[in-house]
């Protein structure tokens, strides 16, 4: 494969990963990338560490915690 289509295909996951990281569902990324199986998106082209699950989690309790606010 030549210089220029590892460059884009490194675009291509960089895109994958930070759109993931921003909260764009698979589902929808899985369309935007134009493949036909769902692990492709997330087991190839998706790359999240468990940091980013820390951060999601955090971000679930943050909102629990709002919720539980309104709820009073």
């Amino acid at each position: 494969m030549c210089a220029e289509c590892l460059s884009m295909v490194g675009c291509r996951h960089t895109f994958c990963t930070n759109a993931a990281k921003r909260g764009i569902s698979v589902e929808t990324l899985k369309y935007l990338m134009g493949h036909t199986d769902i692990s492709v998106t997330s087991n190839v082209y998706t790359h999240l560490k468990l940091e980013d699950a820390q951060r999601e989690m955090e971000r679930l309790e943050r909102i629990e915690k709002e919720m539980k606010k309104c709820a009073k």
